[in-house]
């Protein structure tokens, strides 16, 4: 997405991070700021399906669910 809004001639810059590290996102938004001069826009759009019956769901695809969606939403609003 980042290149076809490049090639318009949008100032944009797509990076890749895990969402769920707090200083992955703090670098990435940092690097963000020194090569655009800040965060305009910010579209937190990471997530993950598991799909399983709830009595085979293991508690630890459930807790990593979570924390893509949720501590990922948090942590990049808050670092921006």
């Amino acid at each position: 997405m980042a290149a076809e809004l490049g090639a318009g001639g949008a100032r944009v810059l797509g990076v890749a991070m895990d969402v769920t590290d707090e200083a992955a996102v703090d670098a990435a938004t940092e690097q963000i700021a020194r090569e655009l001069g800040g965060i305009d826009i910010l579209i937190s759009n990471a997530g993950i399906q598991i799909v399983n019956p709830i009595v085979n769901y293991k508690f630890s695809d459930w807790k990593q669910m979570l924390a893509i969606h949720l501590d990922g939403a948090f942590l990049t609003t808050r670092a921006r």
